[in-house]
């Protein structure tokens, strides 16, 4: 295996679990999150050099991608309306992300906002 292959596999492994839990955060739904995190990582292997040189990779992934899902999707719906968005299938990690009140109001937000208040804190 090559030293960037080698450098994104670690990458992913120390990393994965915040970028799942960001790319809830950001679209509050555990499916659309998996798969979001599925397409940034394989497009990150792709360009790995230059995410590698970002200030923040996590953002720098989850931003670029959750946009253009949002962009090919505009013409649709908007995906959350603050009160019709899908229930949640309660997991093992509902005790570390899910907290009902704070988690509402982040949904509420518009996208770009939403994103800045994940990817910042």
């Amino acid at each position: 295996m090559s030293r960037p292959q080698e450098e994104f596999r670690e990458f992913v492994k120390i990393r994965v679990a915040t970028l799942h839990r960001n790319a809830y955060l950001l679209c509050g739904d555990w499916h659309l999150a998996n798969d979001l995190v599925q397409e940034a990582l394989s497009k990150t292997f792709r360009n790995w050099q230059r995410v590698q040189r970002a200030d923040s990779p996590d953002a720098y992934i989850l931003i670029n991608e959750s946009s253009r899902y949002w962009r090919a999707r505009r013409n649709l719906a908007p995906y959350l309306d603050a009160g019709e968005h899908e229930a949640v299938t309660p997991d093992a990690t509902d005790e570390i992300v899910y907290r009902a009140g704070p988690l509402q109001a982040l949904l509420s937000l518009p996208a770009r906002q939403r994103a800045t208040g994940v990817l910042c804190a």
